[in-house]
């Protein structure tokens, strides 16, 4: 998932224009689904830069091919929330054994450069027409107001929420011991394993294995 498909990719070939879409994956997991001569599914999966809702979208058509039977195998070689949370709609989630599992919870920051406008003599000219329009505050503030500090932390709560709700379904967890165990983190793969949060510990290729066996 973390790279450009395969030059012979089936279901994305048809519509390959030099980037995959959202739509690309989404479309291609669901035609894999209903197509008789694909008996399962492996994701490779490193780092992700996708936003929250692209990776539960693609999370969403990964459960649908897994609820038409078919096995989904997860082979994670690194990352954090994110890669897991894609990673937890698997029947098996695998790591190597020699890679962390960096999971520690979500934070936001926000960078402010009123303080440098200040020391070259510019001053920033906005005008805002609400509390929370606080697109310009980058530039006219030094820190958070009140209201842009309100709104981030709501951000934040919804999607600290779908994270512990979307791994808990994923590995058959109260939403709660998974939110203990972002307190704990991050992991080893060996320590994730014992915890719950990966079913055994094995490289790409062994995983391509597995599901092949």
């Amino acid at each position: 998932m973390e790279g450009a498909p395969p030059a012979n990719s089936l279901f994305l070939a048809p519509r390959r224009r030099g980037r995959v879409t959202t739509y690309d994956v989404v479309r291609a997991l669901r035609a894999a689904a209903a197509d008789r001569q694909v008996a399962g599914l492996v994701l490779h999966v490193g780092s992700v830069e996708w936003g929250w809702a692209k990776i539960d979208e693609v999370r969403e058509a990964v459960c649908e091919f897994r609820d038409s039977g078919k096995p989904v195998y997860a082979s994670l070689t690194g990352g954090g929330e994110r890669e897991y949370l894609l990673c937890s709609a698997a029947d098996v989630v695998a790591m190597p054994p020699t890679a962390v599992l960096q999971l520690d919870g979500l934070a936001a920051t926000a960078t402010f450069f009123r303080g440098a406008f200040d020391k070259i003599g510019v001053r920033p000219n906005f005008v805002q027409v609400g509390r929370f329009k606080s697109a310009a505050e980058t530039y006219t503030r030094t820190g958070m107001s009140p209201e842009s500090r309100e709104a981030l932390g709501a951000v934040l709560d919804d999607l600290y929420a779908l994270l512990l709700d979307r791994v808990a379904e994923g590995r058959d967890l109260e939403p709660d011991t998974i939110a203990a165990l972002l307190d704990r983190g991050p992991f080893t793969a060996a320590e994730a394993r014992g915890l719950g949060l990966l079913d055994t510990l094995l490289y790409d290729a062994e995983v391509d294995s597995l599901a092949l066996g």
